[in-house]
C-alpha cells in the first residue's frame, strides 16, 4: 500500500526523524509515447539502476491475480499483487528481466529498441494482453528520476524521494502486507504521520501518470 504526502521533502525528514542518508538510491528511467499509449494500455516500463542493478520491469495492470495463469510468471522473474493507493486497490503484474550494462547503455540512447531488450516472459505476457504488442512506435526514455528509499527508525514503512528534471518532487509512504490488512496498515501509518505533524495529500490516488507527464514536459 502507498499513501502520498505533499509535504516539502526537508519537512519530511525532519518531521520522521529519518536517517541523515538513505538507505538506498537509484535512479530510475521510463520509457513512454509523447501521447502516453502504453500508459493508456495499462503498462509501465521502469529501468531501475542502483547499486549492482540493472532492472527493466514490465507493470501491467489491472490484473486478477487470483485467476492469472502462474505460468506467465516464471519464478524469480515476476509476481501479481494487489496496489493499495487510497480506496482504490488494483491488481497488477510485475516482470523483471536483469540487464546488462552494454543493453543499458543502448536503450538509453536509443541505439536499442525496447521491444529487443525485454525478457522473452515480458514479451509473452505482452502477447496474451489485449493491446499489449506491438509496442507503441514513439516509446522514448524518460529521465532520469532520482529516488531515495529512507527507512524510519522503529517503523516498518519506507519512505521515497523522488526528485525529476526541473521541478518536480514526490514522496510516498510504502509498506507491503496482506492484502486482508491494507486497512489496518493505512490506519497505522497515519496514525504514525500525524504524531509526526504530517498530513497526507488530498489526492491518494496513483501518481503514475503525473510523473510521466511531469517528464515529458520536463526540459
Amino acid at each position: 500500500m502507498q499513501i502520498n504526502l505533499c509535504a516539502p521533502q526537508e519537512e519530511i525528514l525532519r518531521r520522521l526523524s529519518l536517517p541523515p542518508k538513505p538507505a538506498r538510491s537509484r535512479e530510475i528511467w521510463y520509457f513512454e509515447s509523447p501521447s502516453l499509449e502504453q500508459f493508456a494500455r495499462g503498462t509501465v516500463f521502469r529501468l531501475r539502476l542502483g547499486k549492482n542493478e540493472r532492472v527493466l520491469t514490465l507493470k501491467a495492470s489491472p490484473a486478477d491475480c487470483v485467476h492469472l495463469d502462474r505460468a506467465l510468471l516464471p519464478q524469480g522473474q515476476g509476481k501479481c499483487e494487489y496496489d493499495v493507493h487510497g480506496d482504490s486497490t488494483k491488481g497488477a503484474v510485475s516482470l523483471d528481466a536483469n540487464l546488462d550494462e552494454a543493453t543499458v547503455r543502448g536503450l538509453l540512447d536509443k541505439r536499442i529498441a525496447l521491444g529487443d531488450a525485454l525478457s522473452p516472459a515480458q514479451v509473452r505476457y505482452l502477447k496474451t494482453s489485449a493491446g499489449g504488442w506491438p509496442l507503441a512506435a514513439d516509446l522514448r526514455p524518460l529521465g532520469p528520476v532520482r529516488v531515495d528509499t529512507y527507512k524510519p527508525r522503529r517503523r516498518r514503512f519506507d519512505v521515497d524521494l523522488w526528485r525529476l528534471p526541473g521541478e518536480g518532487r514526490y514522496a510516498e509512504i510504502s509498506q507491503k502486507g496482506p492484502a486482508d490488512a491494507a486497512s489496518r496498515l493505512d490506519a497505522d501509518i497515519k496514525k504514525d504521520l500525524a504524531g509526526a505533524g504530517l498530513e497526507p495529500c488530498a489526492d491518494q490516488s496513483s501518481q503514475a501518470e503525473s510523473k510521466l507527464r511531469a517528464l515529458l514536459a520536463a526540459p
